[in-house]
């Protein structure tokens, strides 16, 4: 991989496994769930690596998918949001453990403030790092608050003094933006929506890549104010939830190469469930990789059985449908 071979060697050791694993990470099907006779979801392989597309959008799905439950609670009530953006001046030559050691260190004493104490009721936040060629990488935060009235001038001079405190660069009054939340589920996506974009990891050189995964290993990227942690705890408690979704619905969970074996073996039944797997992943560009290849497999088990053939809503790739 790329990013491995240009890795610097007090990397190299520690991010191995990971630079290697992210490449098929969602590339296999892992589990099939079934509810009342039918493919309900599909499950997919995950390399658990901070820097994947694949990993980090199913991680935040599942936190905006609990935390979504707060806000409208708390939109129902009355309450008002703001979307806060703090940033850092940057250029391509500045070091990123240096600019993170600043902004992680300046967002604690922002928080820490009596006007942020005074001000706010609760909160989210998330970190997003975009890299690009001429100015290198830039981090901010995003934050979703619960606020009352908090005039602009005060949140900038405070993020200003803030960053000054850290030992950081002088943040200009446009390095601070705050807008009035109207959207919520537009708010959660743009705190929670990826800390990487994906784009920018396959731009970037490999030595980026590993500093990248690096300097924000064991960080905080996300966090929630303590009481809407406990709500969302609250709320799974009064809907019965245990575990996951997937657990609370009572859906039946398959295993992949069980299936394919008892597709061999001619279980129509059985097919017929793979069919509407890969019809499931085809819906999506995102797995229609998968799809193809679980489509290429079902083909060569119709032509293996003489079974009808169903209708797939994908194309076949070279290659067998396999599984790790």
């Amino acid at each position: 991989m790329r990013a491995l071979e240009a890795c610097p060697e007090r990397y190299r050791k520690k991010l191995r496994a990971k630079l290697r694993g992210m490449p098929l990470c969602g590339e296999f099907v892992t589990q099939v769930f079934v509810l009342d006779g039918r493919v309900d979801g599909v499950a997919r392989n995950r390399c658990g690596c901070r820097g994947c597309s694949v990993c980090d959008s199913l991680h935040a799905a599942d936190v905006k998918r609990d935390l979504k439950q707060v806000i409208d609670e708390r939109f129902e009530a009355g309450a008002r949001f703001s979307m806060i953006t703090l940033t850092i001046p940057h250029s391509r030559s500045d070091d990123l453990h240096q600019l993170m050691e600043w902004m992680f260190k300046a967002v604690h004493r922002f928080q820490r403030s009596v006007a942020f104490k005074r001000h706010v009721k609760g909160w989210v936040r998330g970190m997003e790092i975009p890299w690009n060629e001429r100015n290198g990488f830039n981090p901010h935060f995003h934050f979703l608050v619960e606020a009352d009235l908090w005039p602009m001038d005060e949140i900038k001079a405070l993020w200003t003094r803030s960053m000054k405190t850290a030992g950081g660069p002088e943040v200009p009054p446009h390095g601070t933006h705050v807008q009035e939340l109207r959207d919520r589920g537009q708010g959660l996506e743009e705190v929670l929506g990826y800390p990487f974009k994906r784009q920018d990891l396959t731009r970037m050189p490999g030595s980026e890549t590993c500093r990248l995964l690096a300097e924000t290993k064991g960080r905080h990227l996300a966090q929630l104010c303590r009481k809407w942690s406990r709500r969302v705890v609250e709320l799974a408690g009064d809907s019965g939830q245990t575990g996951r979704a997937d657990d609370a619905q009572g859906r039946v969970r398959l295993s992949p190469n069980q299936m394919v074996a008892q597709v061999n073996a001619g279980n129509r039944q059985v097919f017929d469930l793979l069919v509407q797997a890969a019809q499931l992943l085809g819906e999506s560009w995102v797995t229609g990789g998968v799809a193809s290849r679980l489509a290429a497999f079902l083909r060569s088990a119709v032509e293996a059985h003489g079974w009808p053939m169903p209708d797939l809503p994908v194309r076949p790739e070279e290659g067998e449908w396999s599984e790790p």
